[in-house]
């Protein structure tokens, strides 16, 4: 679906809200944690500044520390790791 550029942006009086989509983010993370081929692909394109939602941000920082560490990336395994970073 395209929209006009006004439509993407929400003005709360001067403060703008840039374009988002938190339900987007969200599949990122869980695709993430389904699939390794899925992983693969989205830490080469991603980065954690790149989410809206903060705590997605710190969420796919985590995954992606898990990734680099070479751990299956999984629910468990971002549980766990998400435990340890408080």
């Amino acid at each position: 679906m395209v929209r006009a550029a006004e439509d993407l942006r929400v003005v709360r009086g001067d403060a703008r809200v840039p374009p988002q989509a938190v339900e987007a983010e969200e599949s990122v993370l869980g695709s993430m944690m389904l699939s390794p081929d899925a992983v693969a692909d989205v830490v080469e394109i991603l980065k954690p500044e790149d989410f809206y939602r903060s705590a997605n941000a710190r969420i796919y920082a985590t995954l992606r520390s898990v990734y680099a560490r070479g751990a299956s990336v999984d629910i468990i395994t971002a549980v766990e790791a998400l435990d340890r970073e408080g």
